[in-house]
């Protein structure tokens, strides 16, 4: 992977995933509400429907990115692809674990900006906290010699993978 193709465009893969998702999720959530209010399909609470949006809105790009790599496409539309369909099942749990909160919780309105902040806040945390242990991972390989000794390193391996996600359920 080159890095430098995929930071240079962070800004819009960032926008495509957070938008695009929330765009798809918000849209089948609303239709299936809609759907299910005209007697179609079954009837689901806004909050249930929404969070079902969510549940369905990331998208895998496996195959696409399989054919663009198969036909050499421009790298900027390689990485733009690749970066969206990564941080896209992020946006998606979040939303997620947004949106369930409200499941057979009387809500109003005046809940959306609770919801918004909700969702800022367990994105940006999240994002924050895999950082600092991508860092301190790195920090602890760099500068700790595992020769010899293959059980600590394959061990703080994993340990420092599954870290993360200790402090912060998805769904609290």
């Amino acid at each position: 992977m080159k890095r430098r193709y995929f930071f240079d465009n962070i800004v819009p893969i960032v926008m495509y995933a957070v938008v695009g998702t929330t765009i798809s999720s918000v849209s089948v959530g609303l239709i299936m509400y809609v759907v299910g209010q005209l007697a179609f399909s079954i009837k689901l609470s806004l909050a249930e429907a929404l969070s079902f949006g969510a549940l369905i809105s990331a998208t895998d790009t496996v195959s696409v990115l399989a054919i663009f790599q198969e036909l050499r496409v421009d790298p900027t539309l390689f990485y733009l692809v690749f970066g969206e369909s990564s941080l896209n099942d992020a946006v998606a749990i979040v939303l997620f674990g947004t949106f369930s909160k409200f499941i057979g919780n009387v809500y109003s309105s005046s809940y959306l900006p609770i919801a918004i902040l909700d969702f800022v806040l367990i994105f940006v945390g999240s994002t924050l906290i895999g950082i600092l242990f991508g860092v301190l991972s790195a920090l602890l390989f760099k500068h700790f010699d595992f020769k010899g000794c293959l059980y600590h390193e394959v061990r703080g391996f994993a340990t420092s993978s599954h870290q993360p996600h200790r402090p912060h359920p998805i769904n609290p």
